[in-house]
Parts: C-alpha cells; structure tokens; sequence
C-alpha cells in the first residue's frame, strides 16, 4: 500500500489531497457515527482492550482485516490518516500491543487535526505497545510509517517498537516509499528517551542529534529519499497514478476541505481500479451496500485474465460517458445539499446525498457487469 499526499491551493475543493492505493484483494469501506461514551468505558481493539475515550468523531475508512481497525480514513473533520509498513531493527513486544490497523482508526476517531491524532498515536504507542510479539528474538518487521493530513498540514511519524519520530512533510510523499525508515535528523518531535534508548544498545553515540532512519532502520546504511517533483495534483492525476499502479479495491482519495458545511466527496474506486471507475461517497450519508461486498464490479475481473494493459484502454474509453454524467449530477446534487445545510436541514441533506451515492453505485455496478461481457479478456 502506498500513500499520495500534495497540497494544492484550491478553494473550491481544499488545500490537500490524500489518497491510497492499495494492491492485491479489494477491501470493504466502513463507516462509524460519531459518538459519545459513559466513565470507564472500555473498547476492545484487535490487539488489546484500552480505555475509551469521552468523545470519539465520525470516521469513514478501508476496513482491515482483523476486524476493527482501518488501513486508512478520514473523519468528519477533514482529517486524513494512513499507515505503510517499515522494516526496522527494533525487536517486537514480549506481550501483545496495538495493531497499525488499531492506531490509525483510533487516530481518526480521537484526532481533529493532523497534529493531534500524531500525538493521539504516539501516546498510545507509548502507553500500550505496539505489535505482535516476536518470536525468538527475531527482528521486528512490522513497524510502520504513519500519514496524518488535514486542510492546513501534512505530519509523518514513522516508528520502531515504542520510539518514534516525526515531522512536517512540505513536499510531496515519494510516489514508492522504501520499506526502511525516512525521517533523518530532520525530526521535529520524538518519543522521550529516543536518543538515550539508542546509546544504551550501543547503536548509536555519535555527536550531535539522532538520524533516526540510519539508527533505527533495519538497514543502516539508509540513505535520505530523493526530493519529488512538485506541482498542483487534483482527482484526475490521482487516479491516474492508481490506475497506473494496478491497484485494487478500496483505493481512495479525496481532497480535505477548509468549508465542511458543504458535502465533501471521497472517491473510492469500484472494482479493479486500472479497468473500474471512481465513486463518491460522503461522512455525511450512510455508505452504499455496494461498497461493502460482492457486486457488479466483480465482473471485471474477467477482463484481468490476460495482461492488464491489452483491456484497460479500451474499459476506460466505455467509462468516459458515465463519467462524464456522474460529475454533472454531483455537481448539481452538492449544490442542493449545501443550501438545505445552509438552511439546517441537515436530516434532508444527509437522506439526499445518502440516496443519490446509492442509485450511482448500483447504476455502476450495471455497468461493469456489461462492460465485463463486451470485453472479455
């Protein structure tokens, strides 16, 4: 999996774009309401139970497969978080802790903005561990890279077991991230003791500050990421990358907005997303049950049994008239809902985009499944 982050300086549609794309077999979107909880209550991650919290907000996210946590999301607050696997020479825990999957929805369930849900995420990582334990004493390869991304900003915290360090990313994420550590001496925050920890290991004891990525990686020879090209990135360069990327399921992206009285689409592709088409769905309408298991889409993947180049360009020239009717009706329908919001009618708005996202996904997933038997493989 691989996450896509740029800012852009757009009004209309919000200051930065946060996508994922994500190989192998489609996953299903989750939606959970914002809520609140009694003194003392508990919640049972998939790695461990820990205390709730008072408060936690309305999150929308890809559903791993453990059960109750998500690969990424967003909330109601316009905040985006995402996670990428890290090789590290950090051994795992000798009891269980949380699970990527634990913190990045715990991140976007507690978190207002980037800076908040990093600190929500570090201190639970602190506090509760992180991981599943290692076995003899092998080498931990399970740490992970964290994203978090609001309208205003953009943090990356990386870690190794309990120690982590993060900073502001001002340029955009590397198209394919390494698998090893990228935060150098560059780090702004940290986790206490990182430095200390490392010279008790005799890992490190060099003058001046730590470089986090050639003391904690698993291969210290880490070398610093190459600077990527800059420039505006918006839905149709985004899409384009994933396309080209061969992923699948439920990769998505959305640009994060300043304004959230106004709905806010997150474009989530339907099927196979180099042969499939990009969806909206909102925080503020329930998801439609074709995001969530078998549908019209599957028949795509008929059109994958030879290379997938030889199909693609043909699928994508079929999708441009549907396409091109989508973006024509949401933008009429997100015209309507924002002046019944304007006019609190929140309940009508919500049941309006709620509806209209339903009846494009199943006209979608008709589609695919005609489109799958004009172009077999």
């Amino acid at each position: 999996m691989a996450i896509f982050v740029a800012a852009r300086a757009d009004a209309q549609l919000g200051t930065t774009h946060f996508g994922v794309s994500r190989r192998g077999e489609g996953a299903a979107l989750r939606q959970y309401a914002p809520a609140w909880h009694a003194p003392g209550a508990r919640v049972a991650c998939a790695g461990r139970e820990i205390p709730q919290v008072g408060e936690t907000y309305g999150v929308l996210g890809v559903h791993s497969a453990e059960g109750w946590g998500l690969e990424s999301g967003v909330n109601e607050h316009a905040l985006a978080v995402g996670g990428e696997t890290l090789s590290t020479r950090e051994l795992g825990e000798a009891s269980p802790g949380l699970t990527e999957h634990d913190l990045v929805r715990l991140a976007l369930e507690r978190g207002r903005n980037a800076r908040e849900a990093l600190e929500v995420l570090a201190a639970l990582i602190e506090r509760f561990g992180y991981g599943v334990p290692a076995a003899d004493g092998a080498r931990g390869a399970t740490d992970h890279r964290f994203v978090f991304a609001d309208p205003g900003e953009v943090w990356c915290l990386e870690c190794a077991g309990r120690r982590w360090a993060a900073r502001r990313v001002t340029r955009r994420l590397p198209d394919h991230p390494r698998p090893a550590p990228e935060i150098h001496a560059d780090w702004e925050i940290s986790a206490k003791g990182l430095e200390t920890y490392a010279r008790e290991r005799h890992w490190w004891d060099g003058p001046g500050r730590l470089d986090f990525a050639a003391v904690y990686g698993a291969d210290s020879a880490a070398l610093h990421p190459e600077e990527t090209r800059g420039g505006p990135v918006g839905r149709d360069e985004l899409e384009a990358r994933f396309r080209a990327a061969g992923a699948a399921g439920a990769t998505f992206h959305t640009a994060l907005p300043h304004d959230r009285r106004r709905p806010w689409p997150v474009w989530v592709s339907g099927g196979p997303t180099a042969l499939g088409v990009f969806l909206p769905v909102y925080l503020d309408a329930l998801l439609p049950t074709e995001t969530a298991g078998p549908n019209g889409f599957d028949a795509l993947t008929r059109c994958t049994d030879g290379p997938v180049e030889l199909a693609a360009p043909r699928l994508r020239e079929a999708w441009k008239g549907f396409e091109a009717d989508l973006e024509r009706e949401r933008r009429e329908v997100e015209r309507e809902v924002t002046a019944l919001f304007n006019a609190e009618r929140d309940a009508e708005g919500r049941l309006r985009l709620g509806e209209w996202s339903a009846a494009v996904w199943a006209r979608a997933a008709t589609r695919a499944a005609e489109l799958a038997d004009a172009f077999p493989a």
